[in-house]
Protein backbone atom coordinates (compact mmCIF):
# COMPACT_ATOMS: atom_id res chain seq x y z
CA UNK A 1 0.00 0.00 0.00
CA UNK A 2 1.46 3.27 -0.96
CA UNK A 3 0.19 6.02 1.53
CA UNK A 4 0.77 9.68 0.48
CA UNK A 5 0.79 12.37 3.30
CA UNK A 6 0.45 16.19 3.12
CA UNK A 7 -0.67 18.93 5.64
CA UNK A 8 -1.24 22.59 5.66
CA UNK A 9 -2.25 23.16 2.21
CA UNK A 10 -4.41 26.71 3.03
CA UNK A 11 -6.55 26.88 0.63
CA UNK A 12 -6.64 26.46 -2.70
CA UNK A 13 -4.23 29.15 -4.07
CA UNK A 14 -1.70 26.17 -2.19
CA UNK A 15 -3.50 23.16 -2.92
CA UNK A 16 -4.10 23.55 -6.66
CA UNK A 17 -0.48 23.78 -7.44
CA UNK A 18 0.60 20.52 -5.26
CA UNK A 19 1.59 17.58 -7.46
CA UNK A 20 0.21 14.54 -5.74
CA UNK A 21 1.66 11.13 -7.10
CA UNK A 22 -0.24 8.16 -7.84
CA UNK A 23 -0.92 6.03 -4.40
CA UNK A 24 -3.84 4.15 -2.50
CA UNK A 25 -4.01 6.41 0.49
CA UNK A 26 -3.75 9.96 0.41
CA UNK A 27 -4.07 11.54 4.24
CA UNK A 28 -4.02 15.20 5.19
CA UNK A 29 -3.27 16.27 8.75
CA UNK A 30 -5.34 19.50 8.79
CA UNK A 31 -5.28 22.99 8.25
CA UNK A 32 -7.35 22.69 4.66
CA UNK A 33 -8.06 26.43 4.87
CA UNK A 34 -7.03 29.95 5.74
CA UNK A 35 -9.96 30.76 8.15
CA UNK A 36 -11.74 27.61 6.75
CA UNK A 37 -15.37 28.53 6.02
CA UNK A 38 -17.70 26.75 4.14
CA UNK A 39 -16.52 27.83 0.83
CA UNK A 40 -13.27 26.82 1.38
CA UNK A 41 -13.77 23.46 2.66
CA UNK A 42 -16.35 22.77 -0.57
CA UNK A 43 -13.32 24.08 -2.90
CA UNK A 44 -11.33 21.52 -0.67
CA UNK A 45 -13.56 18.58 -1.03
CA UNK A 46 -14.05 19.00 -4.80
CA UNK A 47 -9.93 18.80 -5.11
CA UNK A 48 -9.39 16.20 -2.46
CA UNK A 49 -12.10 13.99 -3.96
CA UNK A 50 -9.98 14.28 -7.36
CA UNK A 51 -6.50 12.85 -6.21
CA UNK A 52 -4.80 9.85 -7.57
CA UNK A 53 -5.52 7.91 -4.69
CA UNK A 54 -8.37 5.10 -4.09
CA UNK A 55 -9.30 6.36 -0.12
CA UNK A 56 -8.72 9.77 0.82
CA UNK A 57 -8.70 10.64 4.58
CA UNK A 58 -8.25 13.83 6.04
CA UNK A 59 -8.54 15.46 9.74
CA UNK A 60 -9.48 19.09 10.58
CA UNK A 61 -6.49 21.48 12.26
CA UNK A 62 -6.77 24.56 14.12
CA UNK A 63 -7.35 26.85 11.63
CA UNK A 64 -10.63 24.53 10.34
CA UNK A 65 -12.98 27.05 12.21
CA UNK A 66 -16.21 25.65 10.41
CA UNK A 67 -15.23 22.15 11.38
CA UNK A 68 -14.67 22.95 15.40
CA UNK A 69 -18.07 22.40 17.14
CA UNK A 70 -16.68 24.32 20.23
CA UNK A 71 -15.13 26.20 18.17
CA UNK A 72 -19.03 27.08 17.04
CA UNK A 73 -20.30 27.19 20.63
CA UNK A 74 -18.06 29.81 21.66
CA UNK A 75 -19.13 32.53 18.95
CA UNK A 76 -22.60 32.44 20.72
CA UNK A 77 -21.16 32.48 23.94
CA UNK A 78 -19.79 35.87 22.83
CA UNK A 79 -22.78 37.05 20.69
CA UNK A 80 -26.22 35.60 19.88
CA UNK A 81 -26.11 36.52 16.26
CA UNK A 82 -22.85 35.79 15.57
CA UNK A 83 -23.75 32.29 17.03
CA UNK A 84 -26.31 31.60 15.00
CA UNK A 85 -24.37 32.08 11.56
CA UNK A 86 -21.64 30.20 13.31
CA UNK A 87 -23.72 27.10 13.98
CA UNK A 88 -25.67 27.25 10.09
CA UNK A 89 -21.83 27.40 8.85
CA UNK A 90 -21.01 24.37 10.78
CA UNK A 91 -24.44 22.80 9.65
CA UNK A 92 -23.57 23.73 6.34
CA UNK A 93 -20.14 21.90 6.67
CA UNK A 94 -21.58 18.59 8.41
CA UNK A 95 -23.70 18.61 4.98
CA UNK A 96 -21.03 18.85 2.48
CA UNK A 97 -19.14 16.33 4.18
CA UNK A 98 -21.78 13.74 3.27
CA UNK A 99 -21.96 14.61 -0.49
CA UNK A 100 -18.01 13.38 -0.75
CA UNK A 101 -16.30 10.16 -1.23
CA UNK A 102 -13.72 11.05 1.60
CA UNK A 103 -13.11 10.14 4.90
CA UNK A 104 -12.73 12.49 8.16
CA UNK A 105 -11.65 11.63 11.18
CA UNK A 106 -12.79 13.21 14.18
CA UNK A 107 -11.53 11.19 16.85
CA UNK A 108 -12.41 8.19 15.21
CA UNK A 109 -11.00 5.34 12.90
CA UNK A 110 -11.02 4.01 9.36
CA UNK A 111 -10.05 0.41 8.42
CA UNK A 112 -8.75 -0.23 4.95
CA UNK A 113 -7.04 -3.24 3.68
CA UNK A 114 -5.90 -4.36 6.84
CA UNK A 115 -4.35 -1.13 8.32
CA UNK A 116 -6.07 0.59 10.67
CA UNK A 117 -5.87 4.75 10.65
CA UNK A 118 -7.20 6.90 13.44
CA UNK A 119 -7.05 10.67 13.17
CA UNK A 120 -7.21 13.14 15.46
CA UNK A 121 -7.47 17.26 14.74
CA UNK A 122 -6.39 18.66 18.53
CA UNK A 123 -2.92 20.50 18.97
CA UNK A 124 -2.30 22.10 22.12
CA UNK A 125 -4.11 25.48 23.12
CA UNK A 126 -2.65 28.41 21.29
CA UNK A 127 -4.79 31.91 21.45
CA UNK A 128 -7.64 29.48 21.88
CA UNK A 129 -10.45 31.77 21.41
CA UNK A 130 -9.33 32.53 17.38
CA UNK A 131 -8.74 29.00 16.33
CA UNK A 132 -10.35 25.75 16.16
CA UNK A 133 -9.55 22.19 17.99
CA UNK A 134 -7.62 23.40 21.07
CA UNK A 135 -7.09 21.69 24.24
CA UNK A 136 -5.00 22.66 26.79
CA UNK A 137 -1.75 20.77 27.68
CA UNK A 138 -2.17 17.79 30.45
CA UNK A 139 -5.35 16.38 31.37
CA UNK A 140 -7.44 18.06 28.74
CA UNK A 141 -5.55 17.09 25.68
CA UNK A 142 -4.28 13.61 27.46
CA UNK A 143 -8.17 12.86 27.29
CA UNK A 144 -8.46 12.88 23.12
CA UNK A 145 -4.93 10.52 23.00
CA UNK A 146 -6.94 8.54 25.63
CA UNK A 147 -9.32 7.54 23.08
CA UNK A 148 -6.61 6.28 20.94
CA UNK A 149 -7.08 2.33 20.04
CA UNK A 150 -3.97 0.62 20.96
CA UNK A 151 -3.71 -1.79 17.74
CA UNK A 152 -3.97 1.38 15.03
CA UNK A 153 -1.12 1.25 12.95
CA UNK A 154 -1.58 4.60 10.92
CA UNK A 155 -1.97 7.49 13.38
CA UNK A 156 -2.98 10.99 12.60
CA UNK A 157 -2.94 14.24 15.07
CA UNK A 158 -2.94 17.99 13.39
CA UNK A 159 -0.08 18.52 16.02
CA UNK A 160 3.36 17.22 16.43
CA UNK A 161 4.90 15.45 19.18
CA UNK A 162 7.29 17.36 21.76
CA UNK A 163 11.00 17.08 20.44
CA UNK A 164 9.87 16.04 17.39
CA UNK A 165 9.25 17.90 13.89
CA UNK A 166 8.19 20.42 16.35
CA UNK A 167 11.34 23.14 16.54
CA UNK A 168 9.70 26.81 15.71
CA UNK A 169 12.19 28.66 13.85
CA UNK A 170 13.26 31.88 15.39
CA UNK A 171 12.96 31.51 19.44
CA UNK A 172 13.99 27.62 19.00
CA UNK A 173 10.53 26.76 20.95
CA UNK A 174 8.76 22.92 20.74
CA UNK A 175 5.78 23.29 20.59
CA UNK A 176 4.17 19.95 20.76
CA UNK A 177 2.42 18.15 23.09
CA UNK A 178 3.92 15.92 25.77
CA UNK A 179 1.08 13.73 26.25
CA UNK A 180 1.51 12.66 22.78
CA UNK A 181 4.76 12.02 22.80
CA UNK A 182 4.18 9.37 25.59
CA UNK A 183 1.67 7.96 23.63
CA UNK A 184 3.66 7.60 20.87
CA UNK A 185 6.67 6.00 22.74
CA UNK A 186 4.20 3.50 24.61
CA UNK A 187 2.29 2.20 21.99
CA UNK A 188 4.79 2.07 18.78
CA UNK A 189 1.99 2.97 16.10
CA UNK A 190 3.60 1.99 12.29
CA UNK A 191 3.48 6.06 11.35
CA UNK A 192 2.48 8.72 13.07
CA UNK A 193 1.16 12.02 10.71
CA UNK A 194 0.81 15.64 11.60
CA UNK A 195 1.74 18.94 10.31
CA UNK A 196 1.00 22.37 12.11
CA UNK A 197 4.59 23.42 12.67
CA UNK A 198 5.44 24.17 9.13
CA UNK A 199 9.36 24.74 9.99
CA UNK A 200 9.41 20.97 11.48
CA UNK A 201 8.53 19.39 7.63
CA UNK A 202 10.70 15.72 7.65
CA UNK A 203 10.37 12.14 8.82
CA UNK A 204 11.95 11.08 12.21
CA UNK A 205 12.10 7.39 13.48
CA UNK A 206 11.34 7.13 16.94
CA UNK A 207 11.84 3.65 17.87
CA UNK A 208 10.29 1.55 15.62
CA UNK A 209 7.69 4.75 14.59
CA UNK A 210 7.98 6.78 11.13
CA UNK A 211 7.22 10.22 12.76
CA UNK A 212 6.05 12.09 9.34
CA UNK A 213 5.66 16.13 9.26
CA UNK A 214 3.99 16.43 6.23
CA UNK A 215 3.53 20.50 6.13
CA UNK A 216 3.89 21.02 2.13
CA UNK A 217 4.23 24.87 3.04
CA UNK A 218 7.37 26.27 4.84
CA UNK A 219 7.26 28.52 7.96
CA UNK A 220 7.13 31.80 5.09
CA UNK A 221 3.80 30.31 3.49
CA UNK A 222 5.68 29.12 0.66
CA UNK A 223 5.34 25.87 -1.17
CA UNK A 224 8.39 24.84 -0.95
CA UNK A 225 7.69 21.13 0.45
CA UNK A 226 6.34 18.39 -1.57
CA UNK A 227 4.28 15.25 -0.34
CA UNK A 228 5.70 12.13 1.50
CA UNK A 229 4.81 8.67 0.25
CA UNK A 230 5.48 5.95 2.35
CA UNK A 231 4.89 2.15 1.53
CA UNK A 232 2.98 -0.35 3.54
CA UNK A 233 3.77 -3.81 2.45
CA UNK A 234 1.82 -7.08 3.33
CA UNK A 235 3.66 -7.48 6.59
CA UNK A 236 3.55 -4.17 7.60
CA UNK A 237 6.96 -2.93 6.98
CA UNK A 238 7.29 0.93 6.14
CA UNK A 239 9.59 1.89 4.00
CA UNK A 240 10.10 5.69 2.34
CA UNK A 241 9.72 6.29 -1.10
CA UNK A 242 11.68 8.72 -3.06
CA UNK A 243 10.20 9.89 -6.01
CA UNK A 244 10.58 12.71 -8.51
CA UNK A 245 8.37 16.08 -7.78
Amino acid sequence: MLVCFISDTHGAKFHTKLQIPDCDVVVHSGDIGGRTNTMELAEFLIWFEKLPAKKKIFIGGNHDLVLDKDWVDRQSYMNVISGLVAQQLYDEGQNLLKQFDTVYLLNSGFEYEGVKFWGSPYSPSFHRQYWAFNADRGEEIKRHWDLIPNDTDVLITHGPPKYILDRCVGDGFNAGCEELNKKINEHQYLIHASGHIHEGYGTHWQKNTLCINSSVLNEDYKLNNKPILVEIDENKKVTLIDYEK
